[in-house]
């Protein structure tokens, strides 16, 4: 196993940079700054920030656009807590078995620029 900043194992701190899927993208700019050696670290931390921040920017959007049509509104709001719930599960579990699941369209980018 590899050393972090932190102290910490490798796949427990590259699993909180998805925390809270409500402040996934706070935790993992966090990580992303503190942790400057560890690759599946900073590969989680650099997707936690662009996949959840994305979401939080889409749920923000969707609600002031949609958002007061009763029941559109609370559909489309549904979907995307919905994904977000469903890729949190999916990214957190991949992080503490120290995998690179690569979330679809930012994750072969990080991957490939940032992480090799």
């Amino acid at each position: 196993m590899n050393k972090t900043k932190l102290g910490l194992p490798e796949n427990f701190e590259a699993a909180l940079a998805y925390s809270i899927p409500i402040i996934a993208f706070i935790t993992g700019f966090a990580l992303l700054i503190l942790e400057r050696e560890n690759k599946l670290v900073r590969f989680h931390a650099m997707q936690s920030f662009i996949v959840f921040g994305f979401f939080a920017v889409l749920s923000l959007v969707t609600g002031l656009v949609v958002g007061w049509i009763p029941l559109i509104g609370a559909f489309v709001q549904w979907g995307i807590a919905t994904a977000v719930i469903i890729s949190w599960l999916i990214l957190i579990l991949s992080a503490l078995t120290g995998k690179y699941f690569k979330f679809p369209f930012v994750g072969d980018a990080i991957y490939n620029k940032m992480v090799l």
